[in-house]
């Protein structure tokens, strides 16, 4: 019998919970939010004319949320391994695999903190949503309720929940320490919705500049 932590504590079979749950919330609000500060900038529009391609715009956003996500995560486990005592990040052999997951999960919250931002028109509605939307993931997950209670409908909806999903890989890599290769159908269903979220973007993308150039056509025109 392999004991899945030496320590007494309960806080060390939460903390992949408590990752994936800082994660989400962080993520989807930054991102979010970065997008609304853009749209709502005077330099905007200025931007939108330049020949910039909105690929780098997009990128550059994305970019700017992995940075701070990733600060803020080296000051969680500063945080868990001196204060709280909770070596199972740093002294883990699947360290370089429970940061690329922590990763993966972080670039799909940040894509759907993103894709808010650009569905909203206002700041209000774009932080409503993303709270709306975390809320959402973690109330239908099984920091809630245990699966076993769930319905059956909202256990299918459980299964695909990405927070769940994430929460679930963390568990895998931390506690049980099992490798990046071994994870199977929960890493590839958290790579598909990154390449959903990818293609709305660039639909959502798309869509925004031909209205801008419909606008600018038309004011040429009324001109």
């Amino acid at each position: 019998i392999k004991p899945i932590s030496t320590e007494k504590s309960h806080l060390n079979y939460f903390f992949p919970s408590l990752i994936s749950l800082i994660l989400m919330f962080i993520a989807i609000l930054l991102g979010s939010s970065l997008v609304m500060m853009e749209k709502t900038s005077r330099a905007h529009f200025r931007n939108f004319i330049s020949p910039t391609n909105n690929i780098t715009f997009f990128f550059s956003t994305y970019l700017t949320c992995i940075i701070i996500i990733s600060l803020q995560l080296i000051l969680l486990f500063t945080i868990s391994l001196s204060i709280f005592k909770i070596p199972i990040i740093i002294f883990s052999s699947n360290f370089l695999s429970i940061i690329i997951i922590s990763l993966i999960i972080a670039t799909l919250f940040t894509l759907v903190g993103m894709v808010i931002g650009y569905l909203f028109k206002s700041r209000e509605t774009a932080t409503l949503g993303a709270i709306s939307i975390s809320s959402v993931f973690f109330i239908i997950s099984d920091l809630i309720l245990p699966i076993e209670s769930m319905p059956s409908n909202l256990l299918f909806l459980a299964k695909l929940n990405p927070f769940m999903v994430g929460n679930t890989l963390l568990r895998n890599v931390i506690l049980f320490d099992k490798s990046l290769f071994s994870l199977g159908n929960h890493l590839y269903l958290l790579l598909f919705y990154i390449l959903l979220l990818l293609m709305i973007s660039a639909f959502i993308i798309g869509f925004l500049t031909k209205k801008h150039f419909s606008k600018i056509q038309f004011k040429l025109r009324k001109k």
